[in-house]
């Protein structure tokens, strides 16, 4: 019996009475090892029609809410969400990829997240996948992206079908597979679809957008939508007659489906005859579709807003399907596993990011040039500073600048969130990984380069300059580097767009720059400001690091300066510049405490902000 769907959707503005209807009782049935191809206009409710099939319906969005019914069925039988979601490819129309990953490493990594990690022939899987879907001249190209130069077009969508099928599944949906291909790599995935079909029996759905005629015989079944109306469900080959019925023309030698199209969207469109087309598809509609359930009952699953789930109800017919496998059914226990082991998904994913990183040589070498060019310029510029006031005082300079250096070297942590979105909900969406595996993997893997670049930054500025206590101003010069990247990362997971994560770090950054310290002393400021001087991880490392200067001073040199130097000693340096109670080593708790809290509002942005 295969696949059977039956979706309604309808879409009501907030405060509005008004109600549109996207999706209007659409019912179709996929059998093993057929494919059905859905066409319509833009906007005719193709790919919300998919996304309900797959479960993933849509999302509150434009301030609409949705109210979707759909009754989705494998062999009869209501299907589970989290058995389904292991054994229903998803082939987005976009494709989203890490740039740096070979295609063999990029299947790899897709195979140990979707398969299970006792599972022996992981290699093989790829091997055999990468052979079907002609991908075996590519395998060792990375995939690239706008700025890196990568495979074609056609490879990158037989990629991402790859990365659905590694899993097995008994049913693949594809929106717009063929979208941005010429002629001849459109027929070549639609060709390898078909295959595919054949030999694993898998039902396949496919959205397409004003395909050649040629591509649509490749189907056994079309699904023509008309405004979320079914206007026609059929074979290719008898669409031509079943529009003759309805007086539409059909010259010699045109696309057929360019002449449907034209028909139901062009200028000149006959409401009477769609209405015609609409009625005689209902008809046929019911007369085709026949659902049978082991108590002959049909159930509707309501499902409001974005985070609802197609739980079914506790029925006899459920406690009968407890033993199903998953391969033999997409049916079963809601409790069922659905993820690897928590250890074994974060080694994965830290080792895909490690080789996204690293392979990326633009990312490391711009990151360590930054550090050690202005390492050079301020080890330059403060070159050997003496021990008199003046010199002191270039010191406090030094280190103020330097810390806020150290905030610039990390900023392309602000891209990090906003350019993975997709990625993340994609696959957390399917349980391949916890929010807790993916965030930990992620961050750690830009660790390396961050330490580095301080690392870097902190020898060069110490032997230039002539600083004091290198141990305890390295450790301070790391840890304030990591609080800016700490807090660039909240504010990049708080953030939906970059455009958004860009003036929010600028705005942060230039506060905490102006009550740093130095620029303005803080006991000149009013009291009600007074704290903006605690809250900012820049003044507090800063505070921390010239305690750590002028302490170190064993003398001052005031021979040029006599009665009116402004200070004569380490203690009234101390004091001169209000760190005389400072005490270093709560410096660093402070500043450690400081990254945990940006840190975990992070994690918490990104599990509870950024879900689908």
């Amino acid at each position: 019996m295969g696949l059977y769907f039956e979706v309604s959707v309808n879409t009501r503005a907030k405060k509005s009475v008004e109600e549109k209807i996207i999706v209007n009782n659409v019912k179709g049935k996929v059998a093993k090892g057929e494919m059905m191809v859905v066409l319509g206009a833009s906007g005719s409710g193709k790919s919300t029609l998919l996304q309900c099939i797959a479960r993933r319906g849509p999302v509150v969005r434009d301030r609409k809410h949705f109210d979707v019914q759909a009754d989705v069925r494998w062999e009869g039988h209501k299907v589970v969400d989290k058995v389904f979601h292991k054994n229903c490819g998803f082939v987005t129309q976009d494709e989203y990829f890490f740039a740096m990953l070979s295609v063999r490493e990029t299947l790899t990594i897709a195979a140990r997240l979707r398969l299970e990690h006792t599972c022996p022939d992981i290699e093989e899987r790829v091997d055999r996948l990468l052979r079907k879907l002609d991908l075996v001249e590519c395998v060792g190209t990375n995939v690239g992206d706008e700025r890196i130069k990568g495979i074609s077009g056609g490879e990158r969508k037989r990629l991402n079908i790859a990365c659905e099928l590694i899993s097995t599944p008994n049913v693949l949906l594809l929106d717009e597979p063929t979208s941005g291909l010429d002629s001849a790599s459109a027929s070549k995935v639609i060709t390898i679809l078909k295959n595919l079909a054949t030999d694993s029996e898998v039902a396949i759905v496919s959205v397409l957008h004003q395909p050649r005629w040629k591509l649509v015989t490749e189907f056994n079944t079309v699904m023509v939508l008309h405004q979320g109306q079914t206007l026609y469900t059929g074979g290719a080959l008898d669409i031509e007659e079943y529009f003759r019925e309805v007086d539409v023309f059909f010259p010699p030698g045109e696309n057929i489906m360019d002449i449907v199209f034209d028909t139901i969207n062009g200028e000149n469109v006959q409401k009477g005859r769609i209405k015609q087309l609409l009625e005689k598809a209902r008809r046929l509609e019911n007369e085709l579709i026949e659902i049978r359930t082991s108590g002959g009952e049909s159930i509707t699953i309501d499902m409001s807003g974005a985070n609802s789930t197609f739980a079914p109800p506790n029925t006899g017919e459920t406690d009968k399907l407890k033993g199903v496998s998953l391969r033999s059914g997409l049916v079963g226990e809601a409790k069922m596993k659905t993820m690897n082991p928590w250890l074994y998904t974060f080694r994965t994913l830290l080792r895909r990011y490690l080789v996204e990183k690293f392979k990326d040589p633009l990312v490391v070498q711009s990151q360590l040039t930054f550090a050690i060019t202005f390492g050079i310029l301020v080890g330059v510029v403060f070159y050997d500073l003496g021990i008199d006031p003046e010199s002191i005082q270039s010191r406090i300079g030094c280190i103020a600048f330097g810390i806020m250096l150290q905030s610039f070297i990390a900023f392309d942590i602000i891209l990090l969130f906003p350019k993975e979105r997709a990625i993340y909900l994609r696959e957390s969406g399917q349980s391949l990984y916890t929010p807790s595996a993916f965030f930990l993997a992620r961050t750690l893997a830009e660790f390396p380069s961050h330490f580095l670049n301080a690392a870097v930054f902190a020898i060069m500025v110490y032997l230039m300059v002539g600083l004091h206590n290198f141990w305890m101003f390295f450790l301070l010069i790391q840890l304030a580097t990591h609080c800016g990247t700490s807090l660039l990362l909240a504010i990049s997971a708080l953030s939906k767009s970059l455009d958004i994560a860009n003036v929010l770090a600028s705005l942060a950054l230039v506060v905490f720059f102006l009550f740093d310290g130095f620029y303005v002393k803080v006991s000149t400021l009013p009291l009600a400001l007074q704290w903006f001087s605690e809250v900012s991880f820049l003044g507090v490392a800063i505070r921390g690091i010239w305690k750590n200067e002028l302490a170190g001073l064993s003398q001052i040199d005031t021979k040029y300066c006599g009665a009116q130097c402004p200070f004569f000693d380490s203690i009234t340096a101390q004091r001169f510049y209000e760190v005389e109670d400072v005490h270093v080593g709560s410096i660093c708790w402070q500043l450690l405490g400081y990254i945990l809290a940006y840190r975990m509002i992070a994690f918490l942005s990104v599990k509870y902000l950024h879900k689908k």
